[in-house]
């Protein structure tokens, strides 16, 4: 009798791959004439790809297929591939999307004549990795580029600086601001004042662009609907509007416990919170934590949006509960 012994080692999360289609090419990469070649590798079988280059100014579809020019086996489940694209005689802001079955990839391109150029807003869920000094695309989740939706906490005296996700066309970033329409409105974005207009400066830090909330500019406190934001480069071209939520809260919720003055030991306590935000209309529960009377402290489970726990002590004497929400 033969016995084979095979060694069995588990894979982590880790080590798992994350199926993807990438460019070659950087994000923003720019073509004023004649024909655009991309090319870009894969690690999923591109054999029912849909693409489709879009304007981002009108969502205008201006070419698509369901085929790239050419793909080829580079390797184990890796694949490169490359198609070629012709500039739009009016010139573009545009996107260049790749479909594979769950597997989305999306790439800015300047096409064409510069007056057509403008900053484009970059989607939720994309992704850019380094390689080789350039950003490239991975995954998305399939989303649109007017899918760009933003929140924003103000819950301090300090200034909340946040990167904008965007692309600019070549050397218009420096000297951008960005046009806020904002209004007061209630916790599901309703407005519940008239509309404003707040401009902010861009920053221009290593090559990324971020905008400065500052507390004073948003008061009162309360939630607050960004209806329209829009990016105003160095040249005066205009992005898309986008739309965003704000929230400033500096006020602490109320809070009180509720839980039986008297038990057993070993009998099992119910702990409930009661807690209110007249600000934002929501209050989680962050911890709970039972003190015993020989000092040891211990952190209850609970649930993200609940508001009781429960505990059994083991010991006999006075036991401090305390919450913060």
């Amino acid at each position: 009798m033969l016995l084979l012994l095979v060694p069995w080692l588990p894979v982590s999360a880790d080590d798992a791959v994350t199926p993807h289609v990438a460019f070659d090419a950087p994000q923003g990469y720019v073509q004023e004439s004649g024909a655009v070649v991309l090319t870009g590798t894969a690690n999923v079988p591109l054999n029912e790809v849909a693409w489709a280059l879009r304007d981002v100014a009108t969502d205008a579809v201006l070419q698509n297929g369901s085929f790239l020019e050419t793909v080829t086996p580079d390797g184990d489940d890796t694949w490169t591939w490359s198609h070629n694209l012709s500039v739009p005689e009016t010139g573009c802001s545009c996107t260049f999307t790749v479909v594979q079955g769950s597997v989305t990839a999306e790439l800015v391109l300047y096409l064409g004549a510069a007056g057509s150029w403008a900053p484009v807003w970059i989607p939720n869920g994309f992704e850019s990795v380094e390689h080789d000094g350039h950003p490239h695309s991975t995954k998305m989740d399939n989303l649109s580029m007017d899918s760009v939706h933003h929140s924003v906490i103000l819950n301090g005296v300090d200034p909340v600086v946040v990167e904008l996700p965007l692309i600019f066309p070549p050397q218009r970033l420096n000297g951008s601001t960005v046009e806020i329409q904002r209004c007061e409105a209630s916790s599901n974005g309703v407005c519940t004042s008239p509309i404003t207009v707040l401009m902010l400066p861009i920053q221009d830090t290593e090559a990324s662009a971020s905008i400065t909330f500052t507390p004073e500019q948003w008061s009162p406190e309360g939630h607050w609907s960004v209806t329209s934001m829009v990016v105003i480069d160095s040249v005066l071209s205009r992005s898309t509007s986008v739309t965003w939520e704000v929230l400033h809260d500096v006020t602490p919720p109320t809070a009180s416990i509720e839980s039986p003055a008297t038990a057993n030991e070993s009998e099992r306590v119910f702990v409930l919170i009661n807690a209110t935000d007249p600000t934002s209309g929501q209050v989680h529960l962050a911890d709970l934590r039972p003190t015993a009377p020989d000092g040891v402290v211990t952190v209850l489970a609970h649930g993200v949006n609940s508001l009781e726990a429960s505990f059994s002590p083991h010991l006999a004497g006075r036991w401090l509960i305390e919450a913060t929400v």
